[in-house]
This record gives structure tokens, sequence and C-alpha cells, in this order.
């Protein structure tokens, strides 16, 4: 690691929402809503972007523990 995990670092991920990443609630078809799993691995690939630059090449954050 470059330098340690500061407090504050952000990190942002852009997706376009399909089929894949949603659920439908209700009836005849119901509603398409993001769905919980898909939110979790958005949340997840967002705070990794946060400290990529603390990492060196090749280096992931396993184990982490990260308050999103």
């Amino acid at each position: 690691m470059r330098e340690p995990i500061g407090v504050g670092q952000t990190g942002e991920v852009s997706l376009t929402v399909g089929d894949a990443h949603s659920i439908r609630l209700g009836t005849g078809g119901g509603v398409a809503v993001f769905s919980t799993p898909s939110m979790i691995d958005l949340m997840e690939h967002a705070a990794r972007a946060a400290i990529a630059d603390n990492l060196e090449p090749g280096e992931e954050p396993v184990g982490m523990s990260m308050d999103i």
C-alpha cells in the first residue's frame, strides 16, 4: 500500500441499470427496481475506486473494512 487509507476518501462508479440489475415487484410484470445485490456490488466497486490511489499495481483491498 502506498499510503494509509484516510477518512473522507471518495470514489465514484457509474452503471447503466438494465434487466440484469433489477427485480420485478408486484403482479402482472410489476415494477422494475434496482436489486439489493446489485446495489451492494456497485457500492463495493465505489469503495474500491475510493482507495485505488493508495494501492500498489496489482494490489487489491481483500479483507478491507469500509463504511459505505
